[in-house]
């Protein structure tokens, strides 16, 4: 368009730069440049971002509260619910909503699992979530009082979608459900994941119990 003085100032900096290499070659030192890897990481991440979809960011305040109000209140109080069950086994008990919203970490516990979501929803609001945990965890078991359990439910907001990940005593970390924001997922998708979480839930807390039997 006209204007070179930027081509001139780029081209510059790049003569500089080589001589700056020759000069070190023939010193004998190392030439190998730490912006290599700044170079191959930046664009191993653009692939992996174009491969994904993710390369502009789909969060908006209305997809998130329809998620949080569609996905994650009827799972969490689907779930949460049934650790009243639980929690007479054991002699201590923590439940805990922990989350990231607008760059602020959060806690919320000592409520009822439904006024935590509530709390959630209420903290939320305005504000950007990239992460919300249900946490729980119990300790000193009835027939064993060294024996604890876990169970750690952690959605991802990333910027294409949402992912849920958990994670219970006796079993590695593992992806339970991923969907796009396209997709709006409601209370069907929430009933499926709610029923997955609590299959494993029952399952991881069996063989406890199983092991302790035998």
């Amino acid at each position: 368009v006209g204007d070179i003085e930027d081509i001139i100032i780029l081209v510059g900096q790049v003569l500089i730069e080589s001589e700056n290499i020759f000069m070190r070659a023939a010193r004998g030192e190392s030439i190998d440049e730490l912006g290599d890897f700044d170079k191959r990481l930046h664009l191993l991440s653009q692939a992996i971002k174009t491969e994904a979809g993710a390369g502009e960011d789909q969060r908006t305040q209305e997809k998130q509260n329809f998620l949080v109000s569609g996905i994650v209140a009827y799972v969490f109080e689907a779930v949460g619910s049934r650790f009243t069950q639980i929690d007479p086994l054991f002699a201590v008990r923590q439940l805990r909503i922990l989350y990231n919203a607008g760059g602020i970490n959060g806690v919320l516990q000592d409520k009822p699992i439904r006024q935590l979501i509530e709390q959630l929803e209420l903290e939320a609001s305005g504000k950007q979530l990239s992460i919300v945990k249900l946490f729980y965890h119990v300790d000193g078991f009835v027939k064993n009082p060294a024996q604890d359990f876990l169970f750690c439910m952690t959605i991802y907001f990333n910027s294409n979608g949402l992912s849920i990940n958990l994670l219970t005593t006796g079993s590695q970390v593992h992806e339970l459900f991923r969907v796009d924001y396209s997709a709006f997922p409601g209370e069907t998708e929430g009933q499926q994941v709610a029923k997955m979480a609590l299959d494993e839930l029952i399952s991881s807390f069996e063989k406890i119990a199983n092991k302790l039997t035998n």
